[in-house]
C-alpha cells in the first residue's frame, strides 16, 4: 500500500465498522441485483447513495 492509500485508509477507517459493515455489502448487493434485473439505475443509484451515506454517518458501537 502506498503512502497515499494508506493515510486515506487511516482517515476513512473510522467510517467501516462492525456496526454498519454488513449493513453496507447487503445494500450494495441489492443495488447490484435491482440493476441486474432491468431497474432504473439512476434510481437504484440514488437510493443507494443515501443509504451509504445514512450508515457511514452512524457512529461506531461502544465495545
Amino acid at each position: 500500500m502506498s503512502a497515499k492509500e494508506a493515510e486515506f485508509s487511516a482517515k476513512f477507517n473510522p467510517f467501516i465498522h462492525g456496526g454498519n459493515i454488513h449493513e453496507l455489502v447487503e445494500s450494495f448487493s441489492l443495488a447490484e441485483s435491482h440493476i441486474g434485473a432491468n431497474g432504473n439505475a439512476r434510481i437504484i443509484l440514488l437510493d443507494l447513495s443515501i443509504g451509504v451515506i445514512r450508515l457511514l454517518m452512524q457512529h461506531s458501537p461502544v465495545p
